[in-house]
């Protein structure tokens, strides 16, 4: 790379960082101003005093920092999702995980629609085999959004039943660092990423949101409720040490 070049990608680098700290400006009663990044991710945390101007000089006096932190956590993600082979690899040939299982994705532009094989090994997309990493990311993200949907309506409506524990709402999210949530108004969000998992990893992550309902923490009793539930509790919990959703898609 030319030194003009590394000068510019410098700039793109710095002016991303820059952009990154404004987006993510959180005020609230901190004592200090801080900036941190977490898998790629800026927070700056800033007290409710200090103003505009004097947020201003610290960002610009971090950008360096956040900036570098930015790139090599980008470089780390990669890797251990090239390692992951649960992670999605979008192109023909590449993977995605469903279910628990790693389906190879093969690019067809003779099929019809998107569809798993016959024999279960392979996601089928009407692409051609030279489609962009973009385009191939599109459909496979529709795809498992859809299929996200109705395993949500069907197991939501199950465990209802089962539980008697009626959310205000339920909604999919996009969330990559919680596979649930459950707001104190009563709405639950599921992470559509869930489908890329074991269906117990699914039936788990509804079971523990309905019963905030009930205990909004993770008390003793909370835990010994779902436990009651869903006695796979234990070990889909040591199951999702592994898994990072970031990771998945």
């Amino acid at each position: 790379m030319l030194p003009s070049d590394r000068l510019e990608r410098r700039a793109e680098l710095l002016e991303l960082a820059r952009r990154s700290c404004w987006d993510n400006v959180v005020r609230g009663r901190f004592k200090y101003l801080r900036v941190s990044v977490r898998e790629g991710r800026v927070r700056v945390s800033c007290p409710t005093r200090v103003g505009q101007s004097e947020l201003t000089r610290f960002i610009e006096a971090n950008l360096e920092k956040v900036a570098t932190w930015m790139h090599l956590q980008k470089i780390m993600l990669e890797n251990r999702r090239k390692a992951n082979p649960m992670s999605a690899l979008l192109c023909d040939g590449g993977r995605v995980a469903y279910e628990g299982n790693v389906l190879t994705l093969r690019c067809d532009p003779n099929i019809d629609r998107t569809r798993i094989s016959e024999d279960a090994k392979e996601l089928c997309v009407k692409l051609a085999a030279t489609a962009r990493r973009e385009d191939v990311s599109a459909i496979v993200q529709k795809w498992l959004k859809e299929r996200f949907a109705e395993r949500m309506a069907e197991r939501v409506s199950f465990w209802v039943n089962k539980t008697g524990l009626q959310p205000k709402k339920v909604s999919a999210s996009n969330a990559k660092t919680l596979w649930g949530s459950c707001s104190r108004n009563g709405s639950v969000r599921l992470s559509w990423r869930l489908i890329c998992l074991p269906p117990a990893v699914f039936d788990y992550i509804i079971v523990h949101e309905l019963v905030h309902l009930r205990h909004f923490d993770h008390s003793k009793a909370f835990w010994e409720e779902v436990n009651a539930i869903y006695p796979e509790t234990p070990s889909v919990r040591r199951y999702l040490k592994n898994v990072r959703a970031a990771d998945l898609f």
